[in-house]
């Protein structure tokens, strides 16, 4: 379930929400995990402190697992997107609808910069080039269905899907590339 959630959300506030999406009673109890791509594991055992203070943003991945009856084994898998209103209060749930997050920014990458890094290779370094095809690698959805996506050229289109770390249905990799091609071929 995605969730958008403020830097400034505290953890209690969070754990309040995943009750909420689990429909958990009020005072069960919460262990809260921050997961994100080529980082150490964070426990978020403060409920005072907030997200932004664990050093959590955009793209890290919450699991939160409530210590609920024996019976009920639930786990919550919560993708955080920052919520777009920075004067609303708290956390949200809202299920993947709701406000679309503000522009996606990794390691200083965002989508559309990715796309033009990916049709000026030469220019960048190895460094850049490394985190470039890390945010690929991570981001491999946002960035085939980017509207820029249908204008890059052959070559960088190979060099995309033939990477074996892309973190991407494979249906919906042949459904994007499918639309390259079409578009490609109406130019």
């Amino acid at each position: 379930r995605r969730c958008s959630l403020l830097p400034s959300t505290t953890v209690a506030q969070l754990k309040e929400t995943a009750r909420k999406v689990l429909d958990l009673p009020g005072l069960t109890h919460c262990t809260v995990r921050a997961v994100r791509y080529l980082h150490d594991v964070v426990c978020l055992d403060d409920d005072a402190k907030t997200l932004e203070g664990y050093g959590v943003s955009d793209g890290t991945a919450l699991l939160v697992f409530p210590k609920a009856p024996p019976s009920s084994s639930s786990l919550a898998f919560l993708c955080l997107d920052w919520e777009n209103d920075a004067g609303s209060a708290g956390a949200r749930a809202d299920g993947g609808g709701g406000a679309r997050s503000p522009a996606m920014v990794y390691r200083g990458i965002t989508v559309d910069r990715a796309l033009r890094m990916l049709g000026d290779k030469l220019s960048c370094s190895q460094e850049e080039l490394r985190r470039l095809f890390e945010f690929v690698d991570i981001f491999a959805e946002r960035v085939f269905a980017a509207p820029g996506f249908i204008h890059l050229d052959e070559d960088e289109v190979l060099s995309l899907v033939t990477r074996e770390t892309l973190v991407i249905d494979e249906l919906n990799l042949f459904r994007h590339c499918l639309r390259w091609a079409l578009a490609r071929k109406e130019r």
